[in-house]
């Protein structure tokens, strides 16, 4: 039998959504739909039943689902196990977001060595989404991802919370103020940075709570972008403080209190599974007293 019908199985299992399935596995509804019947054919019974607009277990499909999970459970216990004797005794596989990896983990692991000289990291960088699957199979020994984020058989260590902070060029006439009311971006052309994103919906709710109906200029995913073209004066942007906070400092970007404040920020944590040892090295790194990113200059709200 395939693993990988039995892995589609679990996942539409646990979500009760085909569609949700197939956006967590990167796979078409089609797809996964023919998955399940090919299992169900397989094994000559029905696995799911139709629940209003959703999916069900059958008694069937609940009995296979409790050995399916031990089952998973121990192959990826000995891919884990296997990975772990091709690599470095040393060497700690860890999983970043791009941003985290890009402004913190340096520093992060420079301070660790000072701890642990001799440990080694295979740093690889991917969607939250991505690194919680790579973390259960034991393609990587740890992640960094944003949060909030709760999942059964994932153990998560938050370290800090990153405040979203508005930014403008050094030649922004705001750059002077001591604070900005929601008024003032009435006349401000907006450039939307992770408009997907968690980031966005909150600021949108911000400008919707305060009567501002933003005009969007521009839409990018890309933080370097982002900070780019608000540098060369294009419009003002929202991002995490974490990856503005050279800029700021060397004066080559500005931000501004917001009155009302904004009080959003972005929590990064540090995943595990639960129930897999981690290498020494990696296990050291887990219960280190990890620092958030220095904050070289504070950014305040007005009361």
């Amino acid at each position: 039998m395939d693993i990988e019908l039995l892995r589609t199985f679990q996942k539409v299992a646990h979500l009760q959504s085909i569609n949700k399935a197939s956006e967590k596995l990167f796979m078409s509804q089609s797809s996964v739909f023919s998955r399940i019947r090919t299992l169900e054919e397989e094994l000559g019974c029905m696995l799911f039943s139709r629940k209003g607009r959703g999916i069900q277990l059958t008694s069937r499909g609940e009995q296979l689902l409790r050995y399916v999970n031990r089952t998973l459970e121990l192959i990826d216990l000995g891919v884990h196990e296997i990975n772990k004797m091709k690599h470095s005794p040393h060497m700690i596989q860890l999983s970043s977001v791009p941003t985290v990896a890009s402004y913190f983990l340096p520093t992060l692991i420079q301070s660790f060595r000072e701890i642990d000289g001799r440990a080694r990291f295979h740093v690889t960088t991917a969607s939250t989404s991505e690194i919680v699957d790579w973390v259960m199979t034991g393609r990587a020994e740890l992640g960094l991802i944003r949060g909030p984020f709760q999942l059964m058989g994932i153990e998560v260590k938050w370290l800090f919370a990153d405040p979203i902070i508005p930014i403008v060029s050094r030649l922004h006439p705001w750059g002077e103020k001591q604070f900005v009311c929601p008024d003032d971006f009435n006349q401000e052309t907006i450039i939307a940075f992770a408009r997907k994103s968690s980031i966005w919906s909150s600021v949108t709710a911000w400008f919707k709570s305060n009567g501002v109906a933003p005009r969007i200029g521009m839409e990018l995913d890309h933080v370097e972008t982002t900070k780019q073209m608000v540098s060369c004066g294009l419009g003002i942007s929202f991002v995490p403080s974490m990856a503005v906070q050279s800029e700021i400092l060397e004066g080559r970007l500005k931000t501004v209190p917001l009155k009302p404040p904004l009080n959003l920020s972005r929590d990064t944590l540090l995943i595990r599974h639960r129930r897999k040892p981690l290498s020494p090295h990696a296990e050291m790194f887990w219960n280190s007293d990890l620092k958030a990113p220095c904050q070289q200059q504070r950014h305040c709200d007005p009361p």
